[in-house]
């Protein structure tokens, strides 16, 4: 199969010189491998691996937490849809920096067990995700710690068997709160129900 080479546009050719200036200096570039040794290939090769897990780890935590807090903000200022006028109300603004963002994750997802039925999926899946996120970000060799290992169901998130398993997970947590969100916004909850 031969590919056409594609033209980019200035503002991509930057965003490229970006990202390719990233991979470099944080350890993401593997492509670059014919100066090293077999033993440091394997080492670039496995830390690429790790940095992307942990990377895809974090941003997946970050969008289950921003998503949660549209849900809890949806629960108590719906009735103006949480509108862009309501987030630049001092109420709004008090609620989002001074309660919201002061809370974990854990403690969103019961105001959001609480306020809307969930299926129990969602729950264990965003438990797992908090486990594994905060042994990813607090260690850097997670796998050696006695509890709190980054494991999902019972096998290393670092596995691709697993981390497979994660993210189809992940996708479907994050469609279901999505489509919570929707029909919130919209009220056909009866819709919503039905579609899980």
């Amino acid at each position: 199969m031969s590919y056409m080479p594609i033209k980019l546009t200035a503002e991509q050719k930057r965003l490229k010189k970006d990202i390719d200036e990233i991979a470099v200096s944080s350890g993401f570039n593997y492509n670059d491998l014919q100066d090293l040794s077999r033993g440091w290939r394997t080492f670039r090769l496995s830390r690429v691996k790790d940095l992307f897990i942990r990377s895809s780890i974090i941003a997946d935590y970050i969008l289950i937490d921003e998503t949660l807090n549209s849900l809890i903000q949806l629960y108590y200022f719906s009735g103006n849809n949480a509108s862009n006028y309501v987030e630049r109300t001092k109420k709004f603004k008090i609620f989002r920096n001074n309660i919201l963002d002061e809370l974990y994750i854990l403690n969103k997802l019961e105001i959001v067990k609480k306020s809307y039925r969930i299926p129990k999926y969602v729950s264990s899946y965003i438990h797992s995700l908090n486990t594994i996120r905060n042994a990813l970000t607090h260690s850097f060799f997670p796998d050696r710690l006695e509890k709190k290992k980054p494991v999902y169901g019972k096998e290393s998130i670092f596995l691709m068997s697993c981390f497979r398993r994660y993210t189809k997970d992940h996708h479907k947590t994050v469609d279901c709160l999505d489509r919570l969100i929707k029909y919130k916004s919209n009220g056909r909850w009866k819709k919503y129900w039905t579609k899980l």
